[in-house]
């Protein structure tokens, strides 16, 4: 059974905004070879990957938020929260 705290997710948090980052660069990766899919199937999978994992790291920020005090980390949290927020309303326009 996984105990739910802050800092375990802040740990989830964390873990997911490194995984974001791979994704993105395995995003730009899959792009330029040809070989893998069409280029509208890379458009559609491109982007089901990123709505899921934004609402994730949403997800495991909120909880952050809502178990942990005020402190610097809530603040960088609070922020990259929001700035996943604004990214989630791009992408499911």
């Amino acid at each position: 059974m996984k105990i739910n705290t802050a800092s375990s997710h802040l740990k989830a948090f964390n873990e997911g905004a490194l995984r974001m980052k791979m994704i993105r660069k395995e995003i730009v990766n899959m792009m330029f070879d040809e070989k893998r899919f069409s280029y509208l199937n890379k458009i559609s999978l491109s982007k089901n990957i990123l709505i899921d994992t934004t609402r994730e790291l949403i997800s495991q920020g909120e909880k952050y938020l809502s178990a942990c005090k005020n402190t610097d980390e809530h603040v960088r949290v609070a922020i990259d929260v929001d700035e996943y927020r604004g990214m989630l309303n791009e992408l499911v326009k």
